[in-house]
């Protein structure tokens, strides 16, 4: 007898497909399909936000490990280890808690090495990606980041933002390594930025990377903590700008070189006036001014036009009031004072050791320390111009421009007329070229990459013969062509200083370097046989001063109880002096093999870690080296050494002594030395301001016979041909004005809405039918 069993009724068929569809539904929503991956930002119609806190979704790390090659730049990543989340990321002793200020992270970081305590984990990894509408249009990327310990931020690889980017005592950049690093504060820091460079930042359509590197200070942090609050674009037509405006020494003391950087593709100008009631504040005497026009070219820093030019025919003893740009953006007026001018007549210059910017992982303590020390010197000491040793900022790439503005940010520099050199950190990029003009460049000693203004040099001030050589260039024989050259186009000078960056009698890190010893082996048995009297170098940041040398050879000293001076010494001994940082970005310390036994050739040596300058002043037969502490307005002296020649005589200033002494007319223009054709057009005298029509008076009565060298027929020739090729060169568009984007709504919340209306018409659907089951159940029963 077969029952009916209740328990084991089998369900209906409307039943039974109505569950299905739900439990579909279900796994859909709680398995997290819509968002399976990191949204991507996009730039809306209103604005340009492509992180907000809270909203953006972060792939990160915090398993210390360092990502694979391509975090930073890689549309995507295929790392299972990273992991995905959006608001502010921390710990506090391995929990959410409050950091401080109010600040509790939404999402808990591993903090620790092994996972419960001990040692912090030194580095985490964060990255979002965005798209980027208008890039044309693009002005600036701007961000709020709150961070502890330090944070530093990048689009598509380039650094963007750096906050605290270096260890407890400031030095060190920790970007890219595995460091502990940063400000160690108590609590979380929030800071802002505004990046502008964008062109460097490779901006596409689709599939840029915004990360961060977040550092804890120290392996036994308490906390850790970052919340990206906010990152935005900037769009419209930016004004057009001036920036880095340079001051720079001319081919005799009656000439400048000038040269800056602008947004402004129309013709630029040098605007110059006497500044006889001149004062600060006052509006720039434009109707009485002299205008001369630029050289222009496409610069590397994207957006600007590098921009030369030179003035000449200046009087002694005058102060000038100038500007540079043209009448889309100016410069903000400065004034400089020309000294006494004629062969013997006095002057003096400092001799500044390595600025390099940056060095120290905090550029802007390194340009406040730069600042200190033009302020001090140049009120102190009132030099007529600066040499600079070379490596005036320490990284090529994304940093390089930045550090460059900070070089040229003290005020100083607006009225201190500069001669640069080429260090190791400034070689091999262009931008050397871009930002810096020099006169007479040769195409000997330039290098690869580093552009037309990077070859050797040379000036005469006040019957002073100056020889800057490129030293990055290792082939001895061109920097020896070059110096022949330049001293048999000026025969009667009183002295002859030579300068470059690496130095061969040094006592420091770079003293056992094998390229350092190859050039000691070479350079100084040249300096002897070509009369040198003094050299100048850097790159070794530790001050050294040498005996009078005979090639590589010391000479004793014959001046008795007076160790600072020498009187009349032979043809061929020679001052070699190495200085020390400028601005007390780094120091190095004595070398292990000279620690316990000085080389024969050292006179003076030291490392105080203390900024130092030297004030160099020649009268006539008399050179003075003084070299000051200057981290204070007292300037500290450190050392001091005199050179003597009797049979000259300090007071003779002669007339003007360039059409003797300069040999200008027609021995300047030396074959290499100085024609350069092409490699002289964005060099030198840059043609169209040094020829007839923008110089004409100038360059024919006062400069014509006297200063013939940079500014006669001989060059106004070869710098005209030189002047087409530069206009013709410089024709690059600024960054035009495009549409304004908008409020940037992330990838997921454009697909989810789509997805989930598409999933509950799918719902609907097999729900109706469902209805129909039953309904045929009802019927069939």
């Amino acid at each position: 007898m077969t029952g009916k069993n209740t328990t084991s009724r089998r369900r209906p068929r409307w039943y039974r497909a109505l569950t299905a569809t739900l439990a579909v539904l279900a796994v859909l929503v709680a398995g997290g399909v819509l968002f399976a991956n990191p949204t991507t930002g996009v730039a809306d119609a209103d604005g340009a936000q492509i992180v907000e806190s809270g909203k953006t979704q972060w792939q990160y790390r915090d398993d210390n490990q360092q990502p694979a090659d391509g975090w930073q730049t890689s549309a995507a990543v295929s790392d299972a280890a990273w992991k995905t989340a959006s608001g502010s990321f921390g710990a506090k002793n391995g929990q959410i808690a409050d950091l401080g200020g109010g600040m509790t992270p939404q999402v808990l970081l591993n903090q620790y090495i092994n996972g419960a305590d001990g040692d912090a984990i030194p580095v985490y990894y964060f990255r979002t990606t965005f798209d980027a509408k208008d890039i044309d249009a693009i002005q600036a990327i701007t961000g709020e980041v709150a961070y502890d310990d330090a944070a530093i931020v990048a689009v598509n690889g380039h650094v963007v933002a750096e906050f605290d980017n270096h260890v407890k005592d400031g030095t060190d950049p920790i970007y890219g390594t595995t460091n502990y690093g940063g400000s160690n504060d108590s609590a979380p820091k929030t800071a802002t930025f505004n990046f502008t460079d964008i062109a460097s930042l490779g901006l596409k359509a689709t599939g840029n990377v915004l990360s961060v590197e977040l550092h804890n200070g120290r392996a036994t942090s308490s906390d850790i903590y970052l919340d990206v609050k906010n990152v935005s674009f900037t769009y419209g037509k930016a004004a057009d700008t001036v920036k880095d405006a340079s001051l720079e020494i001319g081919a005799t003391e009656s000439a400048r070189n000038f040269n800056w950087l602008g947004t402004s593709t129309n013709a630029s100008f040098v605007e110059i006036a006497p500044a006889a009631g001149y004062k600060e504040g006052d509006a720039f005497p434009e109707s009485g001014a002299e205008k001369v026009q630029a050289l222009q070219s496409a610069a590397t820093r994207e957006g600007f036009m590098s921009n030369k030019a030179t003035v000449s025919g200046l009087a002694a003893n005058t102060a000038y009031v100038y500007r540079v740009g043209n009448d889309d953006a100016w410069s903000d007026p400065a004034v400089f004072t020309t000294g006494n001018f004629g062969s013997g007549a006095s002057f003096s210059f400092l001799f500044a050791g390595d600025p390099q910017i940056g060095a120290s992982g905090n550029s802007d303590a390194d340009q406040a320390g730069w600042q200190a020390t033009l302020t001090n010197a140049v009120n102190k000491l009132t030099p007529n111009f600066m040499v600079s040793a070379g490596d005036q900022i320490n990284d090529k790439g994304a940093k390089e421009d930045g550090q460059y503005d900070s070089y040229f940010a003290p005020k100083e520099l607006a009225s201190l007329t500069q001669a640069l050199t080429v260090g190791n950190h400034d070689n091999g990029s262009s931008r050397y070229s871009d930002y810096f003009n020099v006169p007479n460049v040769s195409s000997l000693g330039a290098t690869s990459g580093t552009g037309t203004q990077s070859g050797d040099y040379w000036y005469v001030y006040n019957g002073v013969l100056f020889m800057d050589i490129n030293s990055n260039d290792m082939n001895t024989g061109n920097h020896k062509a070059f110096m022949e050259q330049a001293i048999a186009a000026n025969p009667n000078v009183n002295w002859k200083i030579v300068v470059f960056h690496h130095s061969v009698f040094s006592l420091a890190n770079h003293y056992t370097d094998s390229d350092i010893q190859s050039r000691r082996n070479e350079l100084p048995q040249v300096f002897s046989d070509l009369g040198i009297d003094v050299v100048l170098m850097g790159h070794d940041h530790y001050f050294t001063r040498t005996t009078m040398m005979e090639g590589a050879n010391p000479v004793a000293s014959d001046t008795g109880a007076d160790a600072n001076q020498v009187v009349d010494p032979a043809k061929g001994q020679v001052l070699y002096l190495t200085a020390d940082s400028a601005s007390g970005s780094k120091y190095y310390k004595t070398n292990s093999a000279v620690v316990n036994a000085m080389p024969t050739w050292v006179a003076a040596q030291g490392q105080s870690n203390r900024p130092t300058i030297t004030n160099v002043t020649v009268n006539g037969g008399k050179l003075t080296l003084d070299t000051y502490y200057t981290d204070s307005a007292d300037l500290e002296k450190l050392d001091t050494f005199t050179i003597v020649h009797t049979d000259q005589n300090s007071g003779d200033n002669g007339t003007d002594n360039n059409g003797s002494d300069n040999n200008n007319g027609t021995d300047s223009n030396n074959g290499t030395g100085n024609n350069n054709g092409t490699d002289n057009g964005t060099g030198n005298n840059n043609g169209s301001d040094n020829n007839g029509a923008n110089n004409g008076a100038n360059n024919g009565s006062n400069n014509g016979a006297n200063n013939g060298n940079n500014n006669g027929t001989g060059n106004g020739t070869g710098n005209g041909t030189t002047t087409g090729n530069g206009a013709g060169a410089t024709a690059k568009p600024s960054t035009s004005t495009g549409t304004k984007g908008g409020s940037l709504p992330q990838t997921g919340d454009l697909i989810a809405p789509a997805f989930i209306a598409a999933i509950a018409v799918v719902g609907v659907a097999v729900i109706a039918a469902a209805l129909v089951l039953k309904n045929r159940d009802r019927q069939v029963r």
